[in-house]
C-alpha cells in the first residue's frame, strides 16, 4: 500500500486499536456484591463493587471502584449529613415546595403574586421572581406591544417534580406556565397555546420583531452579566439586539444560560435558541428578557390555533418599550396561605388532562447549579453519569477514560468553560451505556438486553468553549454522541460512533471539522441539531444511517462539505445535501465493501477501488496523522 500520498480516500478508516467491536472484556466472575457508597459529596459518590469467583486454590475476591456523577446528587440535611436529592414538590398551604436538594424552590399557589417563585440558592441567598408578560418588540422601530400578562389561576402538580399553572397568561394570546425542579437546576417554561396576532396587526414589522418573555425579579441577587457572542446592545439594557447575541447571568452558585424553544412533547427536537437580556428600568425594577425573532418562530406558530375574537389589544406604538410599561401591572397580592395547590387526579381531572394535551410551543429558560470545577476524568477509574453533570473551570479527559451513562435523557456531561483532551487514537475516551459490559464494570441498575441508541441525552455537550479539539473518542449506544452548543472552531478527530441516535449535534451557528470519523448504525442521522450550522467532514465513513444530516440542521446544501469519504447505506436525504462530492463515494452495498477481521469490521479489502483515490486538499494535521495509519486489516498470527 502506497502511503506517500496523504489525504487519499484510502486513509479515511483509522487503524485504531479500538476498531469497531473490539472490546476489553472483564474476566468472568461467579458473583458480585451490590455496590455500596463509601464517600459522598454534593455532586458525586464513590461506589465499591466487590466481585468474587471460585478457583482451584479457593475463593478470590476483588474490589473495583465506580464514581457516580450528577450535579446536585446530594444535599446536607438539618444535621449536616449528606442525603440524596429528591426531585419532587411537596404541597403545603399556599404553595408547593421542593426543599430536599442542594437548591430549594417554593412556588405560590397563584402565580399572580409578588415573589411567586422563591429560589433559595445553594449558597443560601434568595432569588425571587414572577413572570411579567409576553410581548412583541420591533428592534428597528423600537415599537412594542404587550400581548399577555399574568392573571389569577391555581397551580397543579402534574408530575412529582412539575407544576403547571393553566392559562396563567392571558390577553391577545393565552399561555400556561410550567416549572420543573431537578437535582441540577430549575426550569421556567411558557407554554404558548395559541398563535399571537402578527406584529403587523400592531404596526410593527415581522422582519425585525421578536417575541419576548419578561420575568421580573422581586428580591434580587445581582448577577454578573457575561456576554456570549454578544452584539451591540441597545440603550438601557445589557444584552443583544438580535439572535446572534446572548448573555449568561451568573448568580454565583446558580447560572442562567441560553434558553430554547421547542414543540410541546418534542423536547429533543429543539427548534432554536432563546437569547436573553438583563434590563433595568429607570425606577429600579429588573427584568430577564428572553427573545426569539419572528422569522425563527413563525413556522412553529403556524401549528397553533389563533385566539378567537381577534387581537384584543389596540395597536399602540411607543418607543423604547414604553408600551410594555404602560400596560402591564405588577402583582399586588401577597401569598395567601389559604390558597391550596393540588395534585393532578387523573380519575377526575379529564378536562385539565385534555387541556394539558393540547398543542403548544415551549419558550424556556433554565437556571443551573454551578457544578464541579476542574473535573479530571482519570484513565484508571470508571465513571457512571446518572444525571446532568455541569462542569466549570478546566475539564480534563485522560487517555483511556471510560464513562457510562444512564438511560435517562437528562444524563450527560456539559462543558461550560474549557476543555483539556489528553486522550489519543490509541487510548481513546469511551462514552457508552450503563449496561455495556464490554468496558469496565457494569454500573448499578443493569438491564438486559442492552438498549442501542437509548442512553443519555448528549453524552458530551460543549456549551461554553468556542474552540476545542477532541482527538480519540469512542461512543456507543447513546442517543447523541457529541453536541456543540457554542463556538465555531471545533475539531473532532479520530472518533467512532456505534449504535447511536445522532453522532454529532450542532446548535445555532456552531461549526465543526469532523476528521477521520466512523459512524455505523446511526438510527436518526450522522448530524442533528438546529440553526445555521456548518461542518467540514474529511475522511469519514458512514455505514448505515438514517440520514447524513437531519432536516433543519443546515441552512443550505453548501453548509456541509464532505471530502475523501465513503457514505454507505444512508437511507434518506443523502444526495445533494453536501458539497465536495467528487471526492466522496455513495454506495448501498452490503457484503464486499469492507473486510472484517475479529473485532474490526471496517477495513478496506486489498482489491478495493477506494484505495489510493481522493484529494490531498485536507487538513494538514490530519494529513500528518494519516501518514502513520492504514486501512488494511492486520495480519493474523496463528500459532500452535
Amino acid at each position: 500500500m502506497d502511503i506517500s500520498h496523504s489525504g487519499r480516500l484510502s486513509y479515511w478508516i483509522f487503524a485504531f486499536l479500538f476498531a469497531l467491536g473490539l472490546q476489553a472484556q472483564s474476566p468472568k466472575r461467579n458473583g458480585k456484591v451490590n455496590p455500596r457508597p463509601t464517600v459522598r459529596s454534593a455532586h458525586e459518590r464513590l461506589l465499591e463493587v466487590v466481585s468474587f469467583q471460585t478457583t482451584a486454590n479457593g475463593p478470590i475476591s476483588s474490589t473495583n471502584s465506580i464514581i457516580e456523577l450528577a450535579t446536585g446528587l446530594h444535599y446536607r440535611d438539618e444535621r449536616g449529613e449528606w442525603q440524596e436529592t429528591e426531585e419532587a414538590f411537596e404541597v403545603v398551604p399556599g404553595s408547593a415546595r421542593a426543599w430536599k436538594g442542594n437548591h430549594r424552590v417554593t412556588l405560590a399557589s397563584n402565580p399572580n403574586t409578588v415573589a411567586a417563585v422563591r429560589h433559595r440558592l445553594p449558597d443560601g441567598r434568595l432569588l425571587s421572581s414572577h413572570v411579567y408578560g409576553i410581548g412583541w418588540y420591533d428592534t428597528a422601530s423600537g415599537g412594542s406591544v404587550l400581548l399577555a400578562q399574568l392573571t389569577d389561576t391555581t397551580g397543579v402538580v402534574t408530575e412529582k417534580n412539575v407544576v403547571v399553572y393553566p392559562d396563567a397568561l392571558q390577553g391577545a394570546v393565552t399561555a400556561d406556565l410550567r416549572y420543573t425542579y431537578t437535582r441540577s437546576g430549575f426550569e421556567q417554561d411558557v407554554l404558548l397555546r395559541e398563535a399571537p396576532p402578527a406584529p403587523e396587526d400592531f404596526g410593527l414589522s415581522s422582519k425585525t420583531s421578536r417575541l419576548e418573555v419578561w420575568t421580573e425579579f422581586d428580591e434580587l441577587v445581582e448577577p454578573k452579566v457575561r456576554s456570549v457572542a454578544r452584539s451591540k446592545p441597545r440603550a438601557g439594557s445589557k444584552g443583544s439586539d438580535d439572535s446572534d447575541g446572548d448573555v449568561e447571568l451568573d448568580f454565583g452558585s446558580v447560572r442562567i444560560g441560553t434558553g430554547r424553544f421547542f414543540r410541546l412533547g418534542a423536547e429533543a427536537e429543539s427548534l432554536g435558541l432563546m437569547v436573553k437580556e438583563w434590563v433595568q428600568h429607570p425606577d429600579g425594577r429588573r427584568f430577564l428578557v428572553e427573545a426569539v425573532p419572528v422569522q425563527q418562530i413563525d413556522g412553529a406558530l403556524e401549528t397553533l390555533p389563533s385566539k378567537p375574537g381577534g387581537a384584543g389589544l389596540q395597536p399602540v406604538r411607543r418607543s423604547s418599550r414604553e408600551q410594555l410599561w404602560a400596560n402591564a401591572t405588577k402583582p399586588r397580592r401577597t401569598n395567601d396561605q389559604t390558597d391550596r395547590m393540588r395534585r393532578l387526579d387523573r380519575s377526575v381531572d379529564s378536562a385539565l388532562i385534555q387541556h394539558l394535551g393540547r398543542p403548544g410551543l415551549v419558550l424556556d429558560y433554565l437556571s443551573v447549579t454551578s457544578g464541579t470545577t476542574n473535573q479530571v476524568f482519570r484513565g484508571d477509574v470508571m465513571y457512571w453519569v446518572s444525571g446532568s453533570v455541569l462542569l466549570y473551570g478546566t475539564t480534563t479527559f485522560e487517555p483511556g477514560a471510560v464513562i457510562k451513562f444512564d438511560p435517562s435523557s437528562s444524563a450527560g456531561i456539559e462543558i461550560r468553560d474549557s476543555l483539556s483532551w489528553l486522550a489519543n487514537p490509541l487510548m481513546p475516551v469511551t462514552l457508552t451505556a450503563r449496561d455495556d459490559s464490554g468496558f469496565g464494570e457494569t454500573a448499578p441498575g443493569q438491564t438486559t438486553p442492552l438498549t442501542h441508541a437509548g442512553y443519555a441525552g448528549s453524552g458530551l455537550r460543549i456549551n461554553g468553549p468556542t474552540t476545542t479539539l477532541i482527538n480519540g473518542l469512542r461512543v456507543r449506544n447513546l442517543r447523541r454522541g457529541v453536541e456543540y452548543a457554542t463556538g465555531t472552531g471545533h475539531t473532532l478527530r479520530h472518533a467512532q460512533f456505534v449504535d447511536v441516535g445522532e453522532a454529532i449535534r450542532l446548535t445555532g451557528g456552531t461549526a465543526v471539522a469532523a476528521q477521520n470519523v466512523l459512524v455505523t448504525r446511526a438510527s436518526t442521522g450522522v448530524f442533528g441539531g438546529t440553526g445555521n450550522a456548518t461542518a467540514v467532514v474529511e475522511h469519514a465513513t458512514v455505514d448505515g444511517a438514517n440520514r447524513l444530516a437531519v432536516s433543519g440542521v443546515f441552512a443550505n446544501s453548501a453548509a456541509i462539505t464532505v471530502r475523501n469519504s465513503i457514505l454507505n447505506r444512508v437511507t434518506n436525504g443523502l444526495s445533494g445535501s453536501y458539497t465536495g462530492g467528487s471526492h466522496t463515494v455513495e454506495t448501498s452495498l452490503g457484503a464486499g465493501l469492507f473486510q472484517t477481521l475479529r473485532g474490526g469490521a471496517h477495513y478496506l479489502p486489498a482489491e478495493s477501488p477506494h484505495r489510493d483515490t481522493g484529494t490531498a486538499s485536507v487538513d494538514s494535521a490530519l494529513t500528518t496523522d494519516l501518514r502513520v495509519m492504514t486501512t488494511e486489516a492486520p495480519q493474523e498470527l496463528v500459532g500452535e
